[in-house]
């Protein structure tokens, strides 16, 4: 904190140095300087979109005989106007925020106003100004933020009034070597870690999308920039990250936060909050100011439940950081980056293998390998369809284990390939700046396109389906599992062997009456 004040203290000298020599003009004069005098002060390198304001810290004093001196203005005070003091200007700013300082913004404008908000880079100016020094305080859009700067209006040695310039992007030097940057960027990304399987995702590294099944626990890192605020002008500054998932993932509280190897305190350092599926984190304004420069980290893990949407829908995951922006108000700019995961189903249809018209309810299929930590079961219903749901890319094997009612079982041993494409990162993010906030969002991967890929024990292809666009009920089923009825074999004791017992029967009667006529006439005879 030393050097970092030492640097300020030395930034503020060398902006100053154009006062100083102002003040020694009078001595040089070749013209007479007057209260009616006034130049421009200009401030370079600041983006479009940004809100550049001065403010009049001390001014000339005229007599008859041209500039007398320099002296502040009401409210302020500076011991040394050629060299005023860090101490002395946190102080001019924090009662121009509170508003016990009744200087009144000078608005500086964009000299191009053909320019796109939070891109470019511009020259903001100021109308015409007395002699004088002026504190430049600036909200930043696209991400940077602004310390206050000072700037001079005087006069050469010809006594001719002049003012003296910034460079909002560059360095304060002294002796010829830089000492402090005038700004920093804030940059915030979330990401999957350590996790993916498809072409396009994380593939065991970080990335902005992924694939996952029902079941499976995604860890998810944020990492966030701190700036480098003025300690005085943003000594309640806030910064906020708050991250939202999808309704289809439970985070696991399991959350550390670090900055530069070492775990922050929770109730000290930060807090949090976590309401349904939200989580906030605020970092505290003394934990933020003394580590200005530095990235924080928040890692923690989600479960994937069985609510997550599913192929083309996506399950976003959100990260917002709202941080301070103006050193002159609460004002806060917002950025928002985003993360996508994706899980599958696929559908078959169950039908049988003379007519695949008919579809046959009650057989029951296994699915397991992939990612599945254990087999998922699936029974078809009257309209034939089975249904497996919440699966990562990979291959599977199915199985029947129940045949239909008079249906043979399918002893085939099916292997399920499922495969997907996720799109590239974005190459910038894209920013709106409606109702003065600014808002840069990364909308994550998105999913480009999945196949669906059956096959027999032998490798023959049962069916597959490539898709690039959600699904419709009618053609997302990717092939029919056929079935075969029972054969109905002919039976024995049918019509002929029924009229040869009767004929036999016949006969025997009819030997049976020949042997008793014959005894009777054997009798009489």
């Amino acid at each position: 904190m030393k050097l970092r004040k030492m640097m300020k203290q030395a930034g503020i000298c060398a902006a100053a140095g154009l006062l100083t020599l102002c003040m020694a003009a009078p001595s040089l004069a070749a013209n007479t300087p007057v209260q009616t005098d006034t130049s421009t002060i200009a401030v370079s390198h600041i983006e479009h979109g940004a809100l550049v304001r001065a403010y009049k810290i001390a001014e000339a004093k005229y007599t008859t005989a041209g500039l007398q001196k320099y002296q502040t203005v009401s409210g302020v005070s500076i011991a040394d106007l050629e060299q005023p003091t860090l101490a002395e200007i946190d102080t001019i700013v924090n009662n121009i925020n509170s508003g016990t300082l009744s200087a009144s913004a000078i608005p500086m404008n964009d000299t191009d106003t053909g320019g796109t908000a939070g891109q470019g880079s511009c020259t903001y100016r100021s109308g015409q100004l007395g002699a004088g020094m002026y504190l430049v305080m600036v909200r930043g859009t696209n991400q940077n933020i602004y310390n206050p700067m000072i700037i001079s209006i005087g006069y050469d040695e010809n006594s001719q009034i002049t003012a003296g310039t910034l460079d909002g992007t560059g360095e304060f030097v002294v002796g010829g070597s830089p000492v402090q940057a005038k700004h920093t960027s804030v940059t915030a990304e979330k990401e999957i870690v350590n996790k993916g399987t498809a072409p396009g995702s994380a593939n065991t590294g970080k990335g902005h999308g992924d694939t996952v099944s029902f079941g499976d626990t995604v860890r998810y890192e944020i990492t966030a920039d701190i700036p480098a605020y003025d300690t005085a002008a943003y000594k309640s500054a806030q910064y906020i990250i708050t991250d939202t998932l999808s309704a289809g993932q439970t985070n696991r509280r399991d959350l550390t936060v670090t900055a530069g190897g070492n775990a922050l305190t929770l109730g000290t350092d930060y807090t949090t909050a976590y309401e349904g599926q939200k989580m906030t984190v605020t970092l505290a304004p003394g934990w933020i100011l003394a580590h200005g420069g530095e990235s924080v980290t928040l890692a923690y893990s989600a479960q994937i439940t069985g609510d997550a949407a599913l192929n083309f829908s996506g399950n976003d995951n959100d990260v917002e950081v709202t941080y301070s922006n103006d050193p002159n108000s609460s004002h806060t700019e917002k950025i928002l980056d985003q993360n996508k995961v994706y899980t599958f189903r696929f559908k078959a249809k169950k039908v049988d293998d003379r007519d695949t018209s008919k579809t046959l309810d009650g057989a029951v299929f296994q699915l397991s390998g992939g990612s599945l930590a254990e087999p998922l079961s699936c029974t078809t219903g009257t309209d034939g369809i089975l249904t497996f749901s919440g699966l990562d890319v990979g291959t599977y094997t199915m199985v029947e284990t129940t045949a239909p009612n008079g249906y043979a079982t399918n002893d085939h041993t099916y292997t399920v390939e499922i495969s997907a494409v996720l799109g590239t990162e974005a190459d910038t993010d894209t920013s709106s700046y409606e109702n003065d906030v600014v808002t840069k969002t990364n909308a994550g991967k998105e999913l480009t396109s999945y196949t669906v890929t059956i096959t027999d024990e032998t490798g023959a292809s049962v069916g597959t389906a490539t898709y690039t666009a959600e699904p419709t009920a009618q053609n997302e089923v990717v092939a029919n599992i056929t079935n075969t009825a029972f054969q109905n074999l002919p039976s024995t004791g049918g019509a002929g062997t029924a009229m040869l017992t009767l004929i036999g029967v016949a006969g025997v009667i009819g030997i049976t009456m020949f042997v008793l006529k014959r005894r009777d006439e054997e009798a009489q005879g």
